[in-house]
């Protein structure tokens, strides 16, 4: 289920490297998702104005001026993005990038190469539970809710 009370889910993926990018997009694109693509920190400020994505997927080392986690402190200190989730999708494993993403407001972190499944688990996680859409799960399926810390282990 990709719709969020009714309207497709807004994806924004900022990455530089046109690979990753292609399969991101491969891996999310379900046919009803609005999947949008950005270069760089400059384009990506640009274009979550335009389309105010739900969710943000977000490589730190991007060419030009500004980084990635610069763009995310941006785009969350601004109103008009509020409800943006943000998934740091990066090689970076460093601790001091992870804590400083935690502390801008970064909802997940994915460490580079990550698993499209992981990808595709995490963005149904977020249309599905953050956005409260409703779900009848099959009674079969315990539901929970993800934390950050259970979000880090992956």
């Amino acid at each position: 289920m990709a719709t969020t009370m009714g309207k497709a889910i807004r994806i924004l993926i900022v990455e530089d490297n046109e690979d990753t990018r292609k399969l991101m997009r491969v891996a999310l694109d379900d046919g009803e998702r609005r999947i949008y693509e950005a270069r760089n920190a400059a384009e990506g400020r640009k274009l979550a104005a335009e389309v105010r994505p739900d969710v943000l997927l977000l490589d730190i080392g991007l060419p030009g001026s500004e980084d990635g986690l610069t763009l995310c402190k941006t785009l969350l200190s601004d109103a008009q993005h509020k409800d943006l989730y943000v998934v740091v999708v990066t090689g970076s494993d460093s601790s001091e990038h992870i804590e400083r993403a935690r502390s801008i407001g970064a909802s997940a972190y994915l460490i580079k190469p990550f698993s499209t499944i992981k990808l595709r688990t995490l963005v149904s996680d977020i249309d599905i539970w953050v956005k409260n859409t409703f779900v009848v799960p099959p009674a079969d399926v315990e539901v929970t809710k993800l934390t950050w810390d259970d979000l880090s282990k992956w």
